[in-house]
């Protein structure tokens, strides 16, 4: 796989992973049972963390604008704050339903997919 190639998958599973994250509670309930993720709604924010900080440390290779990296940073940064130990109430399935947090994730996941390509507009949007 060349260069160019691995930041095109990398895009494109980011992507798949913020659509996962801006899906509605039900759509999230329905991808950890059929993706055999358990009750554990970390799987969520983990596929995220897979591809994220290539994409990050890669970002101006990518063809990402400032603004877009931004904005996938602002998931970043939210999904960060909730994790940990203290935080384990926040990944539950009562806490995807429920929680405020949740409802932040996916408005940040939302805001970040709406700036980046996809089939319906091909085209980067400009700083």
């Amino acid at each position: 796989m060349t260069r160019k190639e691995d930041l095109a998958w990398t895009i494109a599973n980011t992507i798949v992973s913020l659509k996962k994250l801006a899906a509605s509670h039900e759509e999230q309930f329905e991808l950890l049972d059929k993706e055999d993720m358990g009750n554990c709604a970390d799987e969520l924010a983990l596929e995220f963390d897979d591809s994220f900080p290539v994409l990050k440390a890669q970002w101006e290779d990518a063809g990402l604008t400032k603004h877009q990296i931004e904005a996938l940073s602002a998931v970043d940064v939210l999904l960060g704050r909730m994790s940990g130990s203290k935080n384990a109430h926040l990944w539950t399935r009562k806490a995807l339903e429920n929680s405020e947090e949740w409802k932040q994730v996916r408005l940040l996941a939302a805001k970040a997919l709406n700036l980046l390509p996809s089939e319906k507009n091909p085209a980067r949007p400009a700083d």
